[in-house]
């Protein structure tokens, strides 16, 4: 390669842009971790996704691979979350049903007669 190929020249110049939108960004940050405030706009989050889209389509299957054990990780310790809620109210419904202790469960059947008894 020459030093004054066409090719050569078109991709230096690609890469100052590139290098000069990085800058920008990087100043923008700095300035936004001193303000202390978050600038996460929609269309940031439209352009992250769309992004992560591309590079879970044309990217290397070890994303994929990372992002899929990443999801069902989730869903397994939200499925599991809300297996333990259940689990704890089936156990609160049970210890209200049961009668106190030492009285062999007489109290609560007594209680319900004198409920309906009228007065």
């Amino acid at each position: 390669m020459e030093a004054d190929d066409a090719t050569l020249r078109g991709r230096l110049i690609a890469l100052r842009i590139q290098k000069a939108e990085l800058d920008r960004d990087i100043e923008r940050q700095q300035a936004s971790v001193q303000t202390g405030q978050a600038t996460i706009t929609p269309a940031k989050l439209k352009a992250l996704s769309l992004a992560m889209q591309k590079r879970l389509a044309e990217g290397p299957p070890e994303l994929r691979q990372a992002y899929m054990r990443l999801i069902l990780d989730s869903a397994v310790r939200f499925a599991a979350k809300r297996t333990r809620e259940r689990d704890r109210a089936r156990a609160k419904k049970i210890m209200r049903a049961m009668p106190p202790p030492g009285t062999g469960g007489r109290a609560r059947a007594v209680a319900k007669r004198r409920r309906k008894k009228p007065a």
